[in-house]
């Protein structure tokens, strides 16, 4: 009877945990959609700087990314800036290195695009490039 009652209780505790993890797995998919729209209000921005367009659009723009990125908080994503940071496989992508002398090896001198995780999950690594032939690496 201890050893039924022992089985029933871990059996309730995964299926806590599997619907726990379903619930965070749904939030993801809404997160991963907005996304590329993050992306593309990012180049507005940034081609509205170096334009000089019109600064009512440019702080338009601005604000939709602020509410963005403050929904994306609300549910518990988290933006990937790596830029000067050291390295790292779990969470950067290296799309291209860089010969640096200045900058210690295996250092992100560029990021192309932020990545983002969620709940110690990783949703979409950032694309970087990395520093090489620099000093060792920073620990």
């Amino acid at each position: 009877a201890q050893r039924v009652q022992a089985e029933f209780d871990n059996y309730r505790k995964r299926m806590q945990r599997d619907q726990a993890d379903a619930v965070a797995r749904a939030g993801q998919r809404i997160i991963e959609g907005l996304l590329p729209i993050i992306d593309n209000l990012e180049r507005a921005i940034d081609h509205a700087t170096v334009s000089g367009a019109a600064t009512e659009l440019l702080s338009g723009v601005e604000m939709v990314y602020g509410q963005l990125l403050e929904l994306l908080a609300r549910e518990g994503a988290q933006q990937i800036d790596p830029f000067g940071e050291p390295f790292d496989p779990v969470k950067h992508q290296a799309v291209q290195t860089r010969e640096d002398p200045e900058m210690p090896d295996h250092t992100v001198v560029e990021v192309f695009q932020k990545g983002y995780e969620m709940g110690g999950r990783v949703v979409r690594s950032a694309m970087v490039v990395v520093a090489t032939g620099g000093p060792g690496p920073r620990k």
